[in-house]
């Protein structure tokens, strides 16, 4: 603040040039002996002869502090040429006038000195004339400013009286000056907008509103319902209406946190920048590709793992590379959230193209005609709080009427009563199984791919395979629609047994075998039988209480039998017992050693059998374990033994033998010295 007179202030600074940024120095100069005039923005290869770049004025002051400059590379010699302000078309007269001579040495000059008083409506140009020399002036621009005084404390205020445009608090208004209206543009009046109005969102309305809705094209509205596509001479008659056709979907989001890091993954790639970018596929369309991303691959042979967060609703992903930052693009398809770029040979040719900058992807939608789907998120009807994909139940309620959830792999069906004490029940399927459940997850019934049906598991090996127990109410007949026992397993001829099961053992040789438990045949008889062979059991003649088992094979054309175990465990063969012991079935054979010091340690005894207290006699078998431990058989406690193989101590005797009968000819010799050395004493007496 200056006592005694007005403060002054800047309002506006202005540039005229002919320095276009995007084209070369040489195009954009002046030549010696030529009259040019600057332009406000860009201008042409040629600056114009005549003053076609103006600034009309739309407000008082003082133009000022005039500063020029132009390339180094300027050569123009001599320093009469000259950079002059014009107002209205010429050099102001009088004291006023702004303007600054060519100095060849430094490219560049000002005149703080020269002033132009302006008023509204004044028209300002700047010329540049040049005279005799050599060389150029290549894009030289200019600038001055306008000064202004307290009188106008408001830069936007141009015309005092009418307060055509007005600023305060961040507002601006054209037209009126109210200035009380709390927006950032009030104008009363026209605004013409010849490339359109941007919106915040980035849309960008071209074409006249028309209707409701705000004045968004295609949008009414009446009442407080909303009708998008509709005649916009009716209202709309809900709450929300769309046009026949249309379309309602939610944008599946750009792929985010895109990085890139060398891969663990060792790879053949050269150092150099790479670029990528990444995009979505809902399986039909795909999203706008992520920011572009440089990677710099600091040696070669190495590889890039290139990552990002997962998508919601994505069902594959496009990893576009590029080797410069515009060069052309290639791409790879691929389900994961990562790739491990190691060759180039991945992205090949055939995949060459600009990666999407709309998105076509999309989360959710409902089509009028098209397909619809629900990618992301679950479903609930009655429920704000779903629990699988689809969870239906009654509005209030807390039971679930009915569910439909998927997994990884599987799906499933649940229903559950609305009623008290209701059970659920789940059908569950996945990969290679059906499943029927429980509401608690417990398999009651599978069928799996091979047609076998499971009940209580759900991993059937047969076609019918029951886990726990089953009980059946009347005859169950297998190989027969009519069972005339309890259990009747039916293939050739049947008996009238309580079981029976005949089925062929040999089909080529047509030899037929069945297990019968029977009343018919013999007293309590219980049987497996075969032609060649059969295995009896019985209780014996009618009031014997014990019972024995019989092993019968064929001999010249009959059954005889081969072995009897009874009922006090004796087993009893017709014909020899024979132990696997061919060489064929061993390695590493050795002699026995110590086996008569072995011998000696065991103990042989005659003891009472628990079971019926008869007399017996055999070794202790832990006794036995402690000495020759190969021929003891233990329980899985390693200490209490289930009993011995008496045959397997043969072998230990036979060396025992042999050691024992070693002794016996040593001793035998010894005697026999002996006694030549005593005959030999009683000959020389």
């Amino acid at each position: 603040m200056y006592t005694g007179q007005k403060e002054k202030y800047i309002a506006a600074v202005f540039n005229f040039s002919h320095s276009p940024n995007t084209t070369t120095a040489a195009s954009y100069s002046i030549a010696a002996n030529t009259t040019r005039y600057l332009a406000t923005i860009g201008g042409t290869a040629a600056a114009p002869a005549t003053d076609i770049f103006k600034v009309v004025m739309v407000r008082a002051g003082t133009l000022k502090n005039l500063y020029y400059k132009a390339l180094p590379a300027s050569a123009l010699t001599n320093a009469t040429h000259k950079f002059t302000v014009f107002k209205n078309g010429a050099v102001p007269s009088g004291s006023e006038g702004l303007s600054a001579f060519w100095n060849p040495a430094t490219k560049s000059e000002s005149d703080l000195i020269g002033y132009i008083n302006v008023v509204p409506g004044d028209v300002i140009s700047v010329q540049v004339q040049t005279f005799a020399g050599t060389g150029t002036i290549i894009r030289p621009t200019v600038s001055f400013e306008l000064e202004v005084d307290s009188d106008y404390p408001n830069p936007w205020d141009y015309d005092p009286a009418s307060k055509i445009i007005s600023y305060k608090d961040g507002d601006v208004e054209v037209g009126t000056d109210a200035l009380g209206i709390p927006h950032d543009l009030t104008v009363d009046g026209i605004i013409h907008a010849k490339a359109g109005v941007e919106f915040p969102d980035g849309f960008v309305q071209m074409i006249a509103a028309t209707g409701g809705g705000g004045g968004i094209p295609g949008i009414s509205e009446s009442g407080g319902k909303i009708g998008i596509g509709l005649d916009p001479t009716k209202n709309p008659q809900e709450k929300l209406i769309l046009a026949p056709d249309s379309n309602l979907a939610t944008e599946m989001p750009t792929p985010s946190g895109v990085a890139a890091a060398v891969s663990s993954v060792s790879g053949g790639l050269p150092m150099n920048d790479y670029y990528f970018r990444v995009t979505a596929s809902d399986g039909a369309g795909w999203t706008k590709a992520s920011v572009q991303l440089l990677f710099n691959l600091p040696d070669d042979n190495y590889g890039i793992r290139v990552s990002w967060n997962p998508v919601l609703g994505a069902t594959k992903y496009r990893l576009y590379r590029a080797l410069t930052a515009t060069g052309a693009y290639r791409w790879i398809e691929i389900t994961n959230t990562y790739y491990d770029y190691v060759a180039d040979s991945a992205f090949p040719s055939t995949n060459a193209g600009s990666p999407p900058e709309e998105t076509t992807a999309y989360i959710n939608k409902l089509s009028a005609a098209g397909d619809s789907w629900l990618l992301g998120g679950k479903v609930g009807i009655g429920t704000t709080t779903p629990s699988s994909r689809l969870h239906v139940t009654e509005t209030g309620g807390s039971n679930v009427a009915a569910e439909i959830g998927t997994n990884q792999s599987s799906a499933y069906l649940r229903i559950n009563p609305t009623g008290p004490g209701g059970v659920p029940f789940r059908i569950g399927v996945n990969t290679s199984f059906l499943s029927l459940e429980t509401g608690a997850g417990v398999g009651m019934m599978s069928l799996n791919s091979a047609g076998n049906v499971g009940i209580g598991t759900t991993d059937p090996q047969a076609k019918l395979d029951v886990a726990g127990n089953a009980v059946v109410d009347g005859n169950v007949g297998i190989g027969t629609t009519t069972p005339d026992e309890m259990l009747n397993i039916y293939s050739d001829a049947k008996n009238k047994t309580t079981l029976h099961l005949n089925g062929f053992i040999d089909a080529a040789d047509d030899i037929m075998g069945r297990i019968m438990f029977s009343y018919h045949t013999a007293p309590g008889q219980i049987g497996i039988y075969k032609d060649l062979a059969s295995i009896i059991g019985r209780h014996g003649p009618s009031g014997q209480v014990n019972g024995y088992l019989t092993f019968n094979t064929k001999n010249n054309g009959s059954l005889g039998e081969s072995m009897r175990i009874t009922h006090d465990g004796n087993v009893s063969v017709v014909g020899q017992i024979f132990s696997g012991s061919s060489k064929r079935w061993k390695r590493n054979i050795r002699t026995i050693k110590g086996a008569l010091s072995k011998v000696i340690r065991l103990r042989g005894i005659s003891y009472n059998r628990q079971n019926d207290d008869k007399q017996n006699i055999g070794l202790v078998a832990e006794e036995v374990g402690e000495v020759i431990p190969e021929i003891v058989a233990y329980e899985e406690n390693g200490k209490d033994a289930q009993g011995l193989d008496y045959s397997r101590l043969v072998a230990v005797l036979i060396e025992a033998v042999k050691e024992q009968q070693s002794q016996i000819e040593e001793l035998k010799e010894t005697v026999k010295s002996l006694l030549a050395d005593k005959g030999k004493a009683v000959g020389l007496a």
